[in-house]
């Protein structure tokens, strides 16, 4: 297994037994299939800068502290390491890299391990400063080979080979059903147990691939600047799986190590990683005798190239100028100031990642700036009291910038009310304008900024600058117009923008005394308006016309009173919806005012 399933296979294998390894891997492709054509991988987005630095940190260390193994061998007395000999190889293969009985190889042998390490990263260090033509990470591999056989071993010493750890033979993968050893192994496909013992890791490891590759892909991409398909990436790696499973395969996911060596060594196209998987068969197959030979400090060197290029090494001055005094920052030129919770996760994840494992890091990186920007948008929202002239005067001005829909703007006495109509006229209201996302984390402070007992009779909530952000903002809504209910006190919401709009008429049967029998535009006119005017502002407008004898013909009584407002009511029904310009704080679709 490659990445971050090798963690998680390890324990299953040894409890049920990779005939059931082989169907968990099957499973695990179909589920990543499944997620590619959902469009899963778009979730990538969420995982932000700080996630992603912490990422490539955890990882450079995670691939740097392996390379320490080469330098290992079994505990023995035995100090000296004499070419490929069969009890060197025997040792080193009985050793297993990460087993509790490794000890440091002797003086000598690690002398010449480093030696071959600092030939290596010199030479992928220096060769593209010459030329491009060979990839250096080859070329330094051959010229360390070269040392190994013509300079150390000829003095009488030697360093573990790769065959010294495992021999990379192979053969040609058939069907697992049609392959004798493993025909007693195979559980039957239609047992409960095989189900219940595959799906779960299976969906444990499709998480786990996804989220290394595409963290993978997106690295890639920021260092290629080329654009990536989250969708593809799925869908390949699902098909994939599902056929190392058939074939016998572990399964697999991405491998940053192998991918920063590609990109680095100029294949920046998917025919590079083609290659390189055509090339590992062959080798496999044919060329295993001369990759037997390799010293494995080269390989070493060539990782150690990649944790080089792969950390981010700004990430400390990040953590200094975090906890930098301003003053001292200021002092000492430093403006690389960013917020604490930021370099938290940034420290966090790398943690996590050499901790366990990358998959994990990622997620509970994400989890928490996820929290972190939850808590930060529930401090931005904002109530504060507004005054019926405050209102009266935005919406004026709103009207003359053109943000209110064509018939309220139109209308003149619209722009003609003064201070005395407000005085006059106006009833007893409290208006509460609203800024700032309404959502899980500001909701429960949303319903403590009113004053049910002393609020009057009336009251408006202005959404013009607000966002309904999900179920817990409506049912904030409902609780406070239901708190105002029962004290028998009235409850509007106005000046509703576009996107508060529509969730409101999406979930219309769950907004507090929405009638299910009446139509929409009769209910919207009853409890939601777009602009902030109430019905006494266009009847004093029209008063004091009359009694100014400018127009004559709107001279009514109480009853013609009452029979205007319906007329306007019915008016307002028919064009209950009317597209006007405006700001992104401002609506585009109105509801037009009584």
């Amino acid at each position: 297994a490659t990445g971050a399933l090798a963690v998680v296979l390890p324990a299953f294998v040894e409890e049920f037994g990779v005939g059931y390894l082989f169907y968990a891997v099957i499973m695990m492709g179909f589920i990543q299939v499944f997620f590619g054509l959902i469009g899963a991988g778009k979730l990538v987005r969420l995982i932000g800068a700080p996630v992603m630095v912490g990422f490539v940190d955890g990882l450079a260390i995670v691939i740097g502290l392996a390379q320490f193994h080469s330098f290992k061998g079994p505990c023995s007395d035995e100090t000296e390491y004499h070419g490929n000999s069969t009890n060197t190889s025997s040792r080193l293969l009985s050793a297993g890299g990460d087993s509790d009985d490794t000890c440091w190889l002797d003086g000598a042998t690690i002398g010449w391990q480093v030696f071959l390490v600092l030939v290596t990263m010199l030479t992928v260090w220096l060769l593209p400063k010459l030329s491009k033509i060979i990839p250096s990470s080859l070329a330094g591999i051959l010229l360390a080979t070269a040392f190994e056989f013509a300079l150390i071993r000829p003095v009488g010493y030697s360093t573990p080979l790769v065959e010294d750890l495992a021999s990379v033979e192979g053969t040609f993968p058939v069907p697992i059903w049609l392959d004798a050893q493993y025909k007693d192994l195979l559980p039957s496909l239609g047992a409960g147990e095989t189900w219940t013992a595959c799906l779960p890791i299976a969906f444990t490891l499709a998480i786990i691939g996804l989220v290394e590759s595409l963290m993978t892909l997106q690295l890639v991409g920021d260092i290629t600047q080329k654009e990536v398909y989250p969708k593809k990436e799925c869908l390949a790696q699902g098909f994939a799986n599902i056929i190392t499973g058939i074939f016998g395969g572990m399964g697999g996911c991405a491998m940053i190590g192998q991918s920063m060596i590609n990109v680095k060594s100029g294949g920046w196209t998917r025919i590079s990683s083609a290659t390189a998987g055509t090339v590992l068969l062959l080798i496999l197959l044919v060329a295993y005798p001369l990759i037997n030979k390799i010293p494995v400090a080269a390989l070493a060197g060539v990782m150690f190239m990649v944790v080089i290029g792969t950390f981010e090494w700004g990430t400390f001055g990040l953590i200094f100028d975090a906890f930098l005094p301003q003053k001292l920052r200021h002092k000492a030129d430093r403006h690389r100031k960013v917020k604490r919770t930021d370099v938290f996760i940034i420290v966090l994840v790398t943690i996590i990642a050499v901790m366990f494992n990358l998959a994990y890091a990622v997620g509970a990186g994400v989890a928490l700036s996820a929290l972190i920007f939850a808590w930060d948008q529930g401090s931005e929202f904002v109530v504060k009291h507004v005054s019926l002239r405050e209102a009266l005067d935005q919406n004026k001005s709103e009207s003359a910038e053109g943000l209110l829909s064509e018939k309220a703007s139109s209308s003149k006495e619209l722009n003609t009310v003064t201070d005395e109509d407000v005085e006059g006229n106006a009833p007893d209201i409290k208006i509460y304008q609203l800024s700032g996302p309404l959502f899980f984390g500001s909701s429960q402070a949303f319903e403590k900024h009113f004053n049910f007992k002393s609020d009057p009779a009336l009251v408006e909530v202005h959404l013009d600058n607000c966002r309904l952000c999900d179920y817990s903002a409506l049912c904030s809504l409902n609780a406070v117009a239901e708190r105002y209910k029962e004290l028998g006190k009235g409850f509007r919401v106005r000046r509703v923008n576009t996107k508060c709009m529509k969730a409101i008429r999406k979930a219309k049967h769950m907004i507090y005394n929405y009638d299910k029998n009446a139509t929409p535009e009769d209910n919207e006119y009853e409890l939601l308006q777009m602009e902030g005017m109430a019905p006494w502002y266009e009847d004093a407008a029209h008063m004091r016309t009359h009694n100014n004898g400018n127009n004559a013909a709107l001279v009514e009584t109480d009853d013609d009173t009452n029979n205007h407002g319906q007329k306007v009511k019915s008016e307002n029904r028919k064009t209950s919806t009317s597209i006007s310009s405006s700001s992104d704080s401002q609506c585009e679709q109105s509801v037009t005012i009584v």
